[in-house]
């Protein structure tokens, strides 16, 4: 059976690490459609950048890792990649995690 693929953001407030509400949601609807049958999730953490730039790799890991630890909470099974790549784009949608999941369907 070919595998599948999904992908999601979640979002954040400024300097915070946990995820949002909206990000919740977000990640709750992934899950739905892989199922629990996850075989491999790629979570990348970004951060708006700020004039201080000390915290900027550090709080984009530890989103990354919020999210996968979200995500195994929700029974996502499979292999996790989780990584900051600190700062991105400029503006909110710089505070995120981008989330993509491959899975194999009716597993």
């Amino acid at each position: 059976m070919p595998a599948g693929k999904v992908s999601a953001q979640g979002f954040f407030a400024p300097l915070w690490p946990e995820l949002s509400a909206q990000g919740k949601r977000a990640l709750d609807a992934l899950v739905k459609r892989a199922g629990r049958s996850g075989q491999r999730a790629v979570v990348v953490g970004f951060v708006q950048q700020t004039r201080s730039t000390s915290n900027d790799q550090s709080l984009s890991t530890r989103r990354a890792q919020n999210v996968a630890a979200y995500l195994k909470g929700r029974g996502m099974p499979g292999s996790y990649q989780v990584r900051g790549d600190g700062v991105a784009c400029p503006g909110n949608q710089a505070r995120r995690v981008n989330v993509s999941i491959a899975y194999r369907p009716g597993c």
